[in-house]
Parts: C-alpha cells; structure tokens; sequence
C-alpha cells in the first residue's frame, strides 16, 4: 500500500520466542517459573500445563523475525499482508516436553484438562515469504536450548 509516498506492508506473525515460549505454561501453557537457577533449589517436582496438550502452535524464534522483517521491507511491495511463521507447529505437549527436558528434566507434566486448549490449531501459510526464497533457521528445540543457557550465563 502506498501512502504519502511510502511504501507500507502488513505483516502476521505468530508468538515470537524466546520471550513468550518461556513464559508460557502458566499464562496459558507455561509457568512463569519456567526458568530456574539450578542452584537456587527452585525446580519444580511438576508442572501444570493447561488443556490436554493436544492444541497445536506455531512459535517463530525474534532473530528469524527480524530476518524476515529486513527481507520484507527490501523485497516486499505486495499491498496484501504477508504472513511470517515457521510453518510447523508443535502439540502443547510437544512444546511442554521441549522446555522441560531442557530446563528441569526431572519434573512431571500434569495436564489440566479442566482448563481449555484454545483453538485447536494455528499454522500460517508461508507461501508468499517462501515464494521470496526466506526460511527460518532456528528450531524451537536450539532457541530454547541457547535461551536458557544465556539465561544461566547471567545469573552466576
């Protein structure tokens, strides 16, 4: 879209990590106690994760934002919005057990199916920015992995 002689894009995206993925198991999927120091003695025995587990997300790391995000405003002149995404998603389940085996591996899982799952399933179709010739380069698995381990770094 052209207005006052600039060029406008808009862009959907999914929840960028590592910030949202870590907070995620008590506003929704993850307790804010998700990170511990290991030698504040903090680690959970369990954690509750809401629903089922059965919901699927789609989470895209912020260094594969911002990469799309420069591609887009030097490529990009589409007037229709462009999605941003990995164009995977994960169980909450899946994304549960990723953080767990991760940042406390002895903890259980307790699914509170009381609460909801949300909406069943959110994936973008990433054909416009494929079409570009953009793919993200960093997995849930290692952004959480170098995430917590930057975190460490900054509490010893």
């Amino acid at each position: 879209m052209r207005y006052f002689f600039c060029h406008l894009s808009s862009v959907i995206r999914h929840p960028v990590f590592p910030s949202s993925a870590l907070c995620y198991l008590s506003s929704g999927l993850f307790p804010s106690s998700v990170i511990r120091h290991p030698s504040s003695g903090l680690y959970p025995s369990s954690v509750l994760v809401w629903g089922t587990g059965n919901a699927r997300r789609e989470f895209l790391h912020v260094d594969d934002l911002a990469d799309a995000s420069v591609l887009l405003m030097n490529r990009y002149e589409d007037p229709e919005h462009i999605n941003v995404g990995v164009g995977l998603d994960l169980t909450i389940k899946e994304l549960a057990e990723t953080v767990k085996d991760i940042v406390f591996p002895e903890a259980n899982l307790v699914f509170d199916q009381t609460k909801p799952d949300g909406t069943p399933q959110k994936l973008l179709d990433l054909s416009r920015l494929s079409n570009l010739g953009w793919q993200p380069k960093i997995t849930f698995s290692r952004g959480i992995k170098e995430t917590y381990t930057w975190y460490l770094s900054q509490t010893q």
